[in-house]
């Protein structure tokens, strides 16, 4: 039999021990990196390959999770429930402050209602001026009106007095409304006789007016 040429033998024998020199490689680097866990000679492959696959999460794992907010330094915690302290001293100016607190409502709802009081009795104070400045209104109108009605009941006994045809010239010659009050406040037997001797026109006018008072 020949024998190999050892020149040929060489590559092979090369890719051989450089296929355990990395094999070795490997399970050395398995051993810095996960020290106490070497299940199987491929961990450290497979590691690799989920590193590269997923890098955002290889990224953030292990780290710790950064708040949201930054709370500022000797900040409280806020809790949904008032904290209730235990200690004697710390009962004892915890009532402290809540009595504080309350007579301080109460002073408030005080001035409240004092202002409310005050508000009342302006009111009040306004309500009778108003009340007192309606009735001399209203006493001034009755003064008005009963004047007037003297001045008209005077003016029918005067032209009721007059001739007929006088007073029926004098009365177209006068404010219709005033006509028609002076001759509402005259006698029947005192109107007619002017009525017959007015003008048809202005006659009519002032019986249909009559009519509507």
């Amino acid at each position: 039999m020949k024998r190999s040429d050892p020149r040929r033998r060489s590559p092979l024998f090369a890719a051989l021990v450089l296929s355990v020199l990395l094999f070795k490689l490997l399970l050395a680097a398995q051993q810095l990196f996960t020290p106490g866990d070497a299940s199987t000679p491929f961990a450290v492959s497979e590691v690799l390959a989920k590193e590269q696959k997923n890098p955002a999460q290889q990224k953030t794992k292990g780290a710790p999770a950064e708040p949201l907010t930054s709370a500022p330094e000797g900040a409280q915690p806020e809790s949904a429930t008032p904290v209730v302290p235990t200690t004697p001293v710390d009962m004892a100016a915890y009532l402290d402050q809540k009595d504080t607190e309350l007579k301080r409502k109460q002073q408030q709802l005080q001035e409240r209602e004092q202002y409310l009081q005050q508000m009342q009795k302006d009111i009040e104070k306004k309500l009778e001026e108003l009340i007192a400045i309606q009735k001399e209104i209203q006493a001034y109108r009755d003064e008005k009106a009963a004047g007037r009605n003297a001045n008209i009941k005077s003016l029918a006994q005067i032209y009721g007095s007059m001739k007929p045809k006088e007073a029926a010239k004098l009365f177209e010659n006068m404010d219709e409304k005033l006509v028609v009050s002076v001759i509402s406040t005259m006698k029947s037997e005192e109107a007619a006789p002017i009525f017959s001797a007015m003008d048809a026109k202005k006659a009519a006018k002032i019986s249909e007016a009559l009519t509507k008072r």
